[in-house]
């Protein structure tokens, strides 16, 4: 598994009386790192934490390539503009601005086996014609 928390800047210490950031949360994604342009992560959704973010960096026009095994998810894609794409996004991303990018998979309430452990694979490539 290629990842490391981070991104979060609401921790929460001894006289500070605003809610702990929750790595994962919308608000304080986990950071990837990429490994040979690869990374693997893996958890588990519950009614406790049915949601999970992921954050990484895209340096040049990309493509992300992603499959998930688990549950089912809802997954929208936040680019750096702030836009999203989603709920459901294809297998097949591209990425056309480089920065932070922010991969969120939430348990599809609307359907059946909604919980459980997920598996995530995401795969950047290059794009024909980008730097």
């Amino acid at each position: 598994m290629s990842s490391a928390l981070g991104g979060c800047s609401h921790w929460r210490n001894a006289t500070d009386s605003s809610p702990a950031c929750r790595p994962g949360a919308v608000d304080c994604p986990i950071e990837l790192i990429f490994t040979a342009n690869h990374t693997e992560v893996s958890g588990t959704l519950s009614p406790e934490h049915s949601s999970v973010s992921y954050a990484f960096l895209v340096k040049a026009p990309a493509q992300l390539q992603w499959s998930l095994s688990g549950p089912a998810v809802r997954i929208v894609l936040t680019r750096p503009d702030g836009d999203a794409d989603g709920p459901g996004l294809p297998a097949a991303v591209p990425l056309a601005a480089a920065g932070r990018y922010v991969f969120s998979l939430s348990s599809n309430t609307m359907a059946e086996d909604i919980y459980g452990a997920y598996r995530l694979d995401l795969r950047l490539s290059k794009l024909h014609g980008g730097d």
